[in-house]
């Protein structure tokens, strides 16, 4: 769907805002060896100090254009948590 037809429907009484859904929870085949977590939340945080049990990561994957500054806090919260980083 072109952009300009996106927001155009965004207007009209058909436009349904939990379409994110679907793309948050569809996954390439080709990513499929990647055992990830995705929390959606389409109607947004229900409350500002909410937290979600999860399991402990066992890695942290970094981009390769990831920020040195994103990067440094990552890695100090990552040791903090004696959690692996790679990139």
């Amino acid at each position: 769907m072109p952009l300009h037809t996106f927001y155009k429907n965004i207007e009209s009484q058909d436009f349904n805002n939990l379409f994110g859904l679907i793309a948050g929870s569809r996954k390439a085949l080709d990513w499929s060896y990647e055992e990830e977590w995705r929390l959606l939340l389409p109607m947004g945080d229900s409350c500002e100090d909410s937290n979600y049990l999860m399991p402990k990561p066992t890695a942290i994957y970094l981009g390769t254009h990831i920020s040195v500054e994103d990067e440094k806090k990552i890695r100090e919260i990552a040791e903090s948590k004696s959690i692996e980083v790679i990139k």
